[in-house]
């Protein structure tokens, strides 16, 4: 019977490989530990960075990893090569810094290249300057004070955006008015749906990968018995996504550090 149910799931993991896109490594892979932008999107931006005890953390750019690499013990960091998407070590690597095309999380775009002649080639054609990895993470270190401010202006206005999903897509009338609770919840152990803006919430969803999961896949694993008749989180995937997604999880983030719970 093990050996059948284990056949089983090979098939079904062959058949549907996307039903495994969100375990804990594939949520890990998915979005920026960082910003929380989409890794496919930026898959040839993004970045690996194994720490000393072999965790690896993903990110969007150069701008989100040299946060890491100034607070983390960091033994091997890989770039995605901008021509292909496939991963290189960056001290293999040659970069093009201040080409005409956009940053990602920057004004000035950083990108990473397998090839000394590709990245010249590049050159060529789109401009900037040819340098290493370290050249190139020495400008991300210089912009990142401005880069931080025009960053916090673009939030300003995806947080906007962000409240206007969560009152278009009924949000508050499960978590209350600007997330902030109240509403109660009679089959629930706790009696009401979870506040955004309490310790415990906090404590649960510390990164917006975490936010994006639940938004995404609603309330998944076992029920305890005695919360099967409470009202749980639906799923929302197709129905939320995108630039929508994002915007509504960076407003869910902004409430953190207005915590009216002093349990």
């Amino acid at each position: 019977m093990k050996k059948r149910l284990k056949s089983y799931v090979i098939c079904f993991l062959i058949l549907f490989p996307g039903a495994v896109l969100f375990s804990q490594e594939a949520l890990a892979q998915r979005w920026c530990c960082i910003c929380g932008m989409d890794l496919i999107k930026y898959s040839k931006t993004k970045y690996i960075l194994t720490l000393t005890d072999e965790s690896k953390k993903y990110t969007c750019s150069i701008h989100c990893a040299a946060i890491i690499l100034n607070k983390d013990q960091v033994k091997k960091v890989e770039a995605a090569d901008y021509l292909t998407g496939s991963m290189i070590e960056t001290d293999k690597s040659y970069y093009i810094v201040g080409s005409d095309i956009k940053g990602v999380m920057s004004r000035v775009s950083k990108l990473a290249f397998a090839s000394k002649n590709e990245a010249a080639s590049f050159q060529k054609i789109h401009g900037g300057e040819l340098t290493d990895f370290k050249g190139a993470l020495k400008q991300a270190k210089t912009d990142m004070a401005e880069d931080v401010k025009m960053l916090e202006k673009k939030t300003k206005k995806m947080i906007q955006m962000g409240r206007a999903a969560a009152e278009e897509n009924g949000c508050f009338a499960c978590h209350g008015i600007e997330g902030r609770g109240g509403i109660k919840n009679q089959g629930s152990k706790n009696g009401s749906v979870p506040a955004w803006n309490t310790k415990k919430f906090a404590q649960s969803f510390d990164s917006k990968a975490k936010l994006k999961k639940m938004i995404l896949k609603g309330k998944t694993g076992r029920i305890p018995m005695e919360e099967r008749g409470s009202l749980k989180m639906p799923v929302w995937e197709n129905l939320i996504k995108g630039r929508e997604l994002h915007a509504l999880v960076n407003y869910i983030w902004s409430l953190k550090n207005t915590d009216s719970d002093k349990r």
